[in-house]
């Protein structure tokens, strides 16, 4: 409170006071308890002024003493409420990708032949090509004589289910000469391949839709027949031009 309020507060009270001093003599003249009312009126308006005009504690400069710590009354806070930022679920991994199955042609539907064009046609499970041994393969070979004719001819249903062809031929280590094979798609015209003693030759082929496959081997040189051979036989001669290729692991991917 300023010091004009108090000085005009302090006048009133005054005012008053001496008014019901006035009062109070006059009524106390017709009755004897009056005196003791009035002064209690006057009392206790004396102490309502005093305690409006000291209602606030102040310090000896008029200043407001302050107040305790931990009794600040609290101010509203002008800062926009918090929000929290929306939860990120987790990431959920990614399941790992089973490997590719390769599947062996000699595991697949194979088309019906004339015997003399598959006869000395073979699936073994070893062969050794440059000193390498492979656990399957397809394996064209003939000891003293042929049976068969060449080419043999190894005919395999695809179905449209695979990619890819890959496999590697050649020249088994007992065996010489240069050895070709062709190997035809559907109706297409044959892919020519041919190997000689040493590291084989790699072939990988597209078979997107394809429906069957077609692999011819060929005998290095002309065959002979069992009576020529039982000749060369008995003179010495023979096992030099006698076929003995082989595709090793020969797989499909899907």
């Amino acid at each position: 409170m300023n010091t004009f309020a108090v000085v005009l507060l302090t006048l009133l009270a005054g005012v008053l006071v001496g008014v019901a001093t006035n009062m109070i003599s006059e009524k106390a003249k017709e009755h004897s308890s009056f005196p003791v009312i009035a002064g209690l009126i006057a009392a206790a308006f004396v102490a309502l002024v005093l305690v409006q005009i000291n209602g606030a504690p102040t310090s000896s400069t008029g200043e407001l003493t302050p107040q305790p710590p931990g009794t600040e009354t609290p101010q509203p806070s002008n800062s926009p409420p918090t929000t929290n930022p929306p939860s990120t679920p987790p990431a959920t991994p990614t399941p790992a990708q089973p490997p590719v199955q390769a599947t062996s042609i000699l595991d697949l539907p194979v088309t019906d032949q004339e015997t003399n064009s598959l006869i000395d046609l073979e699936e073994t499970d070893a062969s050794s090509i440059n000193g390498t041994a492979y656990a399957r393969t397809l394996r064209y070979e003939c000891n003293l004589y042929c049976n068969g004719s060449s080419p043999q001819v190894f005919e395999v249903t695809l179905g449209k289910k695979f990619s890819t062809f890959t496999t590697s031929l050649g020249v088994l280590d007992t065996k010489n000469g240069e050895h070709r094979i062709d190997i035809s798609l559907d109706q297409g015209d044959p892919v020519i391949y041919t190997a000689n003693p040493g590291p084989p030759t790699e072939i990988t082929l597209d078979v997107k839709e394809v429906s069957r496959m077609t692999i011819r081997l060929y005998a290095p040189n002309e065959l002979k027949s069992p009576l020529q051979a039982g000749v060369d036989s008995t003179i010495g001669e023979n096992g030099g031009d006698l076929p003995g290729v082989a595709l090793a692991d020969p797989v499909v991917l899907p």
